[in-house]
């Protein structure tokens, strides 16, 4: 199948314009997302800030080669991943800081903990 030239030029446009588009990401981090990657046995980052009282999306990337978690006490939070999966959930949690860690056996005892700090 051959091409007219005018389709060509009009496909020409229409990809320019959509890569003009974009997604709407300016490069800027999304304010109600955190993307934290589990890895034998840490997580990047270890530290997380958040807003307090605002919903927010956790994504545990687990880039491991076992499965991870990422869970928080106080409020029975649990995010779990099997190797090479991410999973997104939706947190809303008061002002402070607590502990974040694997609660797979042996991970938390490897290091696999974090800080989760929320600011008022």
């Amino acid at each position: 199948m051959k091409l007219r030239p005018a389709v060509l030029v009009l496909f020409a446009a229409l990809a320019l314009a959509l890569a003009a588009c974009g997604n709407g990401d300016d490069g800027a981090p999304d304010p109600g997302a955190v993307v934290v990657e589990a890895t034998e046995f840490a997580f990047d980052p270890a530290t997380v800030s958040i807003a307090a009282d605002t919903d927010t999306d956790i994504t545990l990337d687990n880039v491991g080669v076992v499965e991870h978690d990422w869970t928080i006490d106080e409020f029975d939070i649990q995010i779990y991943a099997e190797a090479g999966e991410a999973i997104t959930e939706t947190i809303n949690v008061p002002a402070g800081t607590y502990e974040i860690y694997c609660s797979i056996p042996g991970h938390r005892e490897a290091g696999m903990v974090g800080t989760l700090n929320v600011g008022s």
